[in-house]
């Protein structure tokens, strides 16, 4: 199976955190969410810095989605390449041998190939971001509960 270029943020619910999204209900929830949606936006700065540039195209084509939370997490953002540019980014070579390979330029530039060295942009900028997006979702429900005391 290849490879993509995607990474994700799951922030699992401590018991604690659940006791207060249903007490503080709705408050609570948009607390969390723009906790994870920052660190989320924050992980796509920092791979839009890493990212080379050669046109710009790569760097433009990161980008944030959020996806429906399962019931056992709290949100999920996603990180990764826009699909809409995926004309852009899909390509095909013809080998030595005259094989001709099907490439995704993101995964290539990101994991690197036998013959092109990597420059990871994606997974350096995920790296360090878990605890930062915990911090945040600790703090945010704090602000909220003590908003209410």
């Amino acid at each position: 199976m290849a490879r993509t270029s995607r990474s994700s943020i799951k922030v699992f619910g401590a018991d604690e955190v659940r006791r207060a999204m249903d007490r503080f209900g709705d408050e609570m929830k948009q607390a969390v969410d723009e906790a994870i949606k920052d660190t989320a936006e924050s992980i796509k700065d920092n791979a839009q810095s890493r990212a080379p540039v050669k046109t710009g195209a790569l760097k433009r084509g990161i980008i944030v989605k959020k996806f429906r939370a399962r019931k056992d997490t709290l949100a999920v953002y996603d990180i990764g390449m826009d699909p809409s540019m995926n004309e852009i980014f899909r390509g095909t070579i013809k080998n030595p041998k005259g094989k001709r390979k099907d490439y995704y330029y993101p995964t290539v530039i990101e994991y690197g190939t036998p013959h092109t060295p990597a420059q990871p942009f994606l997974r350096p900028a995920l790296k360090g971001h878990r605890t930062r997006a915990k911090k945040a979702v600790i703090e945010r429900v704090r602000m909220v509960i003590n908003r209410d005391y």
